[in-house]
C-alpha cells in the first residue's frame, strides 16, 4: 500500500510496541515468577496506563518520570474473544486504539478476521498490516481507519521523548582490534607483491577483499555495542529513517570511498563521524560526494531520456480484450531473487573451512561459531550464489549438516496472475489448480506446497504472460493479470504501456539521485546502474562480452602460455574452440562438464542477439527481465515483473523474413509478428507458400521508429526521415495508440476515451430509481411504454381526465427529487447507469 505511516509515526508505534523478546505469542504466563498481573480488558489496562499503577519491575528507578516507560510492562490480558495472552502494556494499547478504529468503521464483525498483533511493530510490519487489512475489508473501508495509526504513532512519539545527541552514538571498543588485524593482512600481501607473487590487479583486488570483511566485522560491532532502545539505532531498526549503512558511518568507520571514476579509492577512511575525520580522510570523502552531486545534475537528464523511450515504445499498449486465448505461458520461479541471511546459522559450529569462490582463500576457519560479523562476511562472500551451503556441525548430535546460507521469500511477482498450465500434486496425481485461476495468497501457498513436495531439482510455476499474449493491438486482461493500483483484474481501457514505462523510468530518477545520501560510499552507486538498463534496453552489444555455446556438448579445457583454450565437441563429432586471455579458474565452467547451446562459458554480460540466436526466445525474455530487476533490487528498488515483459514484448514483436513464399513480402523484411503470422494464415487458406522468418530483437528507440503509426514515429526521433518514408509508401496511419491521437486533438483510445464507455451517463447512486419512474410516467403520458421509439403497448393516458392530472404531478415530484438530489454535495459514490 502507498499509504503507510513514515517517521515519527512509526517511532512512535515502535517504542510502544518494543519488548526485548519481539514475538510474545508463544508465551504462557505460567513461565513468569513472580506471576504477572492480570487485566480482564484493554479499558482496564489504560486506566492503570494513566494512573501510574502498572508493576513497575521493568522499569529503571531513575526513568519513574517517564510513563512511556511502563509500556515495556508484562501483563497477562484477556482478550474480547476470552483468551488469556501474555503482552506488554504497549501492545495492549496499540490493538485497543486499532480495534476501537475498526468497529467504529466495520462494526462487531471484524473480530473474525482481527489477531491480535503481539510482536514489536516496524515500518514493514505496519505496511503488511495495513495491506493484510485492505485484502479482508476492502480500501475504502481501511482508509478511514488509517487516522488511527496516525493519531497513536503520533502520540507515543511525543510520550517516547526520543531525541537525538551525539552521546547516542558510541564507537564499538572491538574497532581497534579489528583494524589491526585487517592492517597486517595488508600488508602481508603488498609483501607478496613485492616479492613478485602477485600482479597489481590481484593485490588490489585482495587489498579491497581484506577491507571488505573489516567492513562486515565493524558493521556487526557497531550493531552489537548499541542499546536497543537507543534513539538512533532506533530510528534504523524501526524503519523510520536511515538504514545500518549510515549507523555504521556514524559509529564504526566511513569505509572505502569511490573516486571520481567510480574506483574505489584504496585507502579507506578509518575514522567514523563521531571521531572525526583527519585532512586526508576528510579529502577521499569530498571526493566521493562531489561526484555524488555531479553525478545527480548529468544522470537526471540520462534519466528522464530513457522514460522518455520507454513511453514512446509502449504508449499504443492498453488493455483491448478479456481473453487471447493463448496456450503459451512463461515459467516463474515460486521464490523470490531477493535473499535473507539463514537465521538457524547463528550459534552453529563450521565443520569445515569456508573459502572464497574462484580464489580459495579461507575465509572463516573450521571450528568457527558463527556469530553476526560471521554471517556478514558469509553475506558478502556468498552475495553472487543464491543456493550456497556451508558444512556445520550437527547440534546436540554428532555428524554434520550442510545448511543454506540464504533463506528465499515467495516470489511477490506471482501474485496477481492467471496460471498459464494446471499445476498437479505429483504425490497424487490430482489437479490441484487449472489454468486460468488467477493466484492470490492462499492459492500461492498451496502452489508452494506442492512445488516443496515435488522431486524436481529446480521446480517452476506456469503464469501467463504479456510475453506471450496473441493480441494484435494491445494486451488481454487474464495475460496482464491484476492491476497493481486497486488488487482486481485490470479493465478493458486500461493504458497499461504508459504505467510500465512510468514505472521503470521514474525509479531511474530515484536511484541517480540517492547517490547524494550515501556521499560516493563504494558499491552504492547507480552509475553503473542506469547505463547497464538503458543497455539492455538498447539491446546493445556490452563491453567485456560472455561467450557462449554455440552447440550441446562436452567440454576440454588446456591451459596455454597467456590464458586458455576451451574446446567443445559434439556426439556428433562437431568441435568449437575458444580462446580466453585468461587463467580456467575465471571460466564458469570446467573440463569435462556437459554444456547445452547458449549456456554461458565465461563471465561478463550477455548479448541478447547472440543468446535469442542460441538459446531461443523464453531465454532471451528472462534473461532481460532478470537482468534489469537485479539493476533495480541492488538498489532497494522493487519493480513488478509485468512492466519489465511488457518493454521486453514490444523489443521481440518483430520478426526478419527469411523466405517470403507466396506472400507480398520481401527478404530481409522487418515485419510486426501478428501481421506476420495472420498474413501466413490467409495464404496457406488460397493454398499457397507461407513465409519463413527468424525471430529478431530490437532496441526500444529503433522498435519506436519502426511502429505502424507514423506520426508517434514522427514525434518521437528522426522526423525528417520517417514522414518522407512514410509518403514514399503512401502510409496510412489507423490512430491506435495515444500519441497519435493527442496530436490530432481526438480523445485517447484508453480509459473513458474508449468508444465503448461514450455512452455511458453517471448519476448520484439511488436517483435511478427515481428517473426510471420519472422516464415510465413520462412514456405513460405520452401514450408510450417509456422505452425509445413507438411504445404501442404501453398504459397510454387522456389527456385532459384527472389520470393525466396525476400523471404529471407525479412527474415534476420525481424530477424535482432527482434534481435536487443531483445537487447536493451528499449525493454518494457516483454509480453507472450504463451497467
Amino acid at each position: 500500500p502507498i499509504a503507510v505511516p513514515t517517521q515519527d509515526m512509526v517511532i512512535g508505534i515502535y517504542y510502544l510496541t518494543y519488548h526485548e523478546r519481539d514475538d510474545l505469542s508463544a508465551a504462557r504466563p505460567e513461565e513468569f515468577d513472580p506471576p504477572l498481573p492480570a487485566y480482564g480488558s484493554y479499558e482496564e489496562v489504560e486506566r492503570a496506563y494513566e494512573q501510574r499503577l502498572l508493576d513497575q519491575r521493568e522499569v529503571p528507578a531513575r526513568r519513574e518520570e517517564g510513563i512511556a516507560e511502563f509500556t515495556r510492562s508484562l501483563i497477562q490480558l484477556r482478550l474480547p474473544d476470552g483468551r488469556r495472552v501474555v503482552t506488554t502494556v504497549g501492545r495492549a494499547l496499540f490493538n485497543m486504539r486499532i480495534e476501537d478504529g475498526l468497529l467504529e468503521v466495520l462494526g462487531p464483525g471484524y473480530r473474525e478476521h482481527y489477531e491480535f498483533i503481539n510482536h514489536t511493530m516496524t515500518k514493514k510490519g505496519l505496511a503488511n498490516l495495513i495491506n493484510q487489512l485492505v485484502a479482508t475489508f476492502g480500501a475504502t473501508r481501511v482508509a478511514r481507519v488509517l487516522d488511527v495509526f496516525k493519531e497513536v504513532g503520533f502520540h507515543f512519539a511525543t510520550r517516547a521523548a526520543v531525541t537525538v545527541s551525539k552521546n547516542d552514538i558510541v564507537t564499538p571498543p572491538e574497532k581497534a582490534e579489528i583494524l589491526a588485524r585487517h592492517e597486517a593482512l595488508v600488508e602481508e600481501v603488498q609483501q607478496q607483491y613485492n616479492d613478485g607473487f602477485l600482479s597489481e590487479e590481484e593485490r588490489r583486488a585482495k587489498v579491497q577483499e581484506i577491507w571488505r570483511e573489516a567492513d562486515v566485522e565493524i558493521t556487526a560491532a557497531a550493531k552489537a555495542n548499541f542499546n536497543p532502545l537507543n534513539p538512533i539505532y532506533m530510528m534504523a531498526t524501526s524503519g523510520a529513517r536511515g538504514d545500518i549503512k549510515q549507523i555504521r558511518q556514524l559509529a564504526g568507520w566511513r569505509g572505502q570511498m569511490s573516486n571520481p571514476k567510480g574506483e574505489i579509492v584504496e585507502q579507506p577512511v578509518k575514522s567514523s563521524f563521531i571521531e572525526g575525520l583527519s585532512v586526508l580522510e576528510f579529502f577521499i570523502s569530498t571526493h566521493g560526494a562531489r561526484k555524488g552531486l555531479a553525478d545527480t545534475a548529468l544522470r537526471t537528464a540520462d534519466s528522464g531520456y530513457l522514460t522518455r523511450r520507454l513511453v514512446d515504445v509502449c504508449q499504443d499498449v492498453t488493455i483491448t480484450e478479456a481473453d487471447c486465448g493463448t496456450t503459451g505461458w512463461v515459467p516463474m520461479s515460486p521464490w523470490s531473487r531477493r535473499r535473507e541471511e539463514n537465521p538457524d546459522l547463528e550459534g552453529a559450529i563450521l565443520a569445515e573451512d569456508v573459502r572464497r569462490p574462484r580464489s580459495e582463500r579461507v575465509v572463516l576457519a573450521k571450528g568457527t561459531t558463527i556469530g553476526p560479523a560471521q554471517i556478514g562476511l558469509l553475506r558478502e562472500v556468498f552475495s553472487t550464489l543464491p543456493n550456497a551451503k556451508v558444512k556445520v556441525k550437527n547440534k546436540g548430535r554428532s555428524g554434520t549438516v550442510e545448511m543454506p546460507v540464504w533463506t528465499h521469500e515467495p516470489n511477490e511477482n506471482l501474485l496477481g496472475r492467471y496460471l498459464g498450465a494446471p499445476v498437479v500434486d505429483e504425490r497424487t496425481g490430482e489437479v490441484v489448480f487449472d489454468r486460468n485461476t488467477p493466484i492470490d495468497l492462499a492459492v500461492r501457498d498451496r502452489i508452494l506446497e506442492v512445488l516443496e513436495a515435488s522431486s524436481q531439482t529446480d521446480p517452476m510455476v506456469p503464469v501467463r504472460s504479456v510475453l506471450k499474449c496473441e493480441c494484435e493491438f494491445g494486451v488481454c486482461q487474464k495475460c496482464y493479470g491484476y492491476s497493481l493500483a486497486n488488487n482486481a483484474p485490470a479493465e478493458i481501457g486500461d493504458a497499461v504501456g504508459h504505467i510500465a514505462a512510468q514505472s521503470i523510468g521514474e525509479p531511474g530518477t530515484q536511484l541517480t539521485m540517492r547517490t547524494f545520501h550515501t556521499g560516493g560510499i563504494a558499491g552504492a552507486d547507480i552509475t553503473h546502474g542506469l547505463p547497464r538498463v538503458v543497455e539492455l534496453f538498447e539491446a546493445r552489444k556490452p563491453k567485456g562480452v560472455a561467450r557462449l555455446a554455440e552447440i550441446s556438448a562436452r567440454v576440454s579445457i588446456e591451459d596455454q602460455e597467456h590464458g586458455c583454450l576451451l574446446r567443445i565437441t559434439a556426439e556428433d563429432g562437431t568441435v568449437r574452440e575458444y580462446e580466453f586471455p585468461v587463467r580456467r579458474t575465471h571460466l564458469l565452467v570446467e573440463d569435462g562438464d556437459w554444456v547445452e547451446e547458449g549456456a554461458q562459458l565465461s563471465p561478463g554480460s550477455i548479448y541478447p542477439a547472440d543468446l535469442l540466436e542460441h538459446a531461443g526466445e523464453t531465454a532471451t525474455e528472462r534473461y532481460l527481465v532478470n537482468e534489469v530487476q537485479e539493476v533495480y533490487r541492488s538498489q532497494g528498488v522493487e519493480i513488478n515483473d509485468k512492466h519489465i515483459e511488457l518493454i521486453v514484448r514490444r523489443m521481440m514483436g518483430r520478426v526478419r523474413v527469411v523466405e517470403p513464399g507466396d506472400t507480398e513480402y520481401l527478404p530481409g523484411q522487418l515485419v510486426d509478428r501478428h501481421a506476420f503470422r495472420k498474413t501466413n494464415e490467409r495464404v496457406v487458406a488460397e493454398g499457397g507458400q507461407p513465409a519463413e522468418a527468424e525471430q529478431v530483437i530490437l532496441g526500444i528507440t529503433k522498435a519506436s521508429l519502426a511502429t505502424e503509426s507514423f506520426l508517434s514515429a514522427a514525434s518521437f526521433q528522426e522526423t525528417t526521415k520517417v514522414l518522407t518514408d512514410a509518403a514514399i509508401e503512401g502510409k496510412v496511419d489507423r490512430l491506435q495508440g495515444l500519441k497519435e491521437n493527442i496530436i490530432i486533438g481526438k480523445l485517447i483510445p484508453a480509459g473513458t476515451g474508449l468508444r465503448r464507455y461514450r455512452d455511458i451517463e453517471v448519476y448520484p447512486a439511488g436517483q435511478r430509481d427515481a428517473l426510471a419512474e420519472a422516464e415510465r410516467l413520462m412514456g405513460s403520458w405520452l401514450g408510450g411504454d417509456g422505452d425509445e421509439g413507438d411504445g404501442g403497448d404501453g398504459d397510454a393516458v387522456d389527456q385532459g381526465t384527472d389520470a393525466f392530472g396525476e400523471a404529471g404531478d407525479a412527474f415534476d415530484e420525481a424530477s424535482d427529487a432527482f434534481g435536487e438530489d443531483q445537487a447536493s454535495p451528499a449525493a454518494g459514490d457516483g454509480e453507472s447507469a450504463g451497467e
